[in-house]
């Protein structure tokens, strides 16, 4: 028997980026109805804000609730 990833609703994903934290790309993509495959070509084409950790792309909470719809423009720093 295999084990499933557990499935990130939505509102988790937004949660997660109304309090100030990273989102994977892997959750940012199963709430978008993305492959991660499109995510990660978007984020080297800089379509999509990202922050390097090592080699791994995270997406910042703000750019998260952009692509979730929440969030229209760009909040200033």
């Amino acid at each position: 028997m295999t084990e499933h990833a557990p499935i990130i609703r939505q509102t988790e994903v937004e949660k997660q980026a109304r309090d100030g934290r990273q989102v994977a790309v892997k959750d940012l993509a199963s709430v978008t109805n993305r492959s991660k495959d499109a995510i990660y070509k978007a984020i080297h084409r800089k379509e999509i804000k990202a922050v390097w950790v090592g080699r791994t792309p995270m997406i910042p909470p703000a750019e998260a609730l952009r692509l979730l719809g929440v969030l229209s423009e760009p909040i200033a720093a």
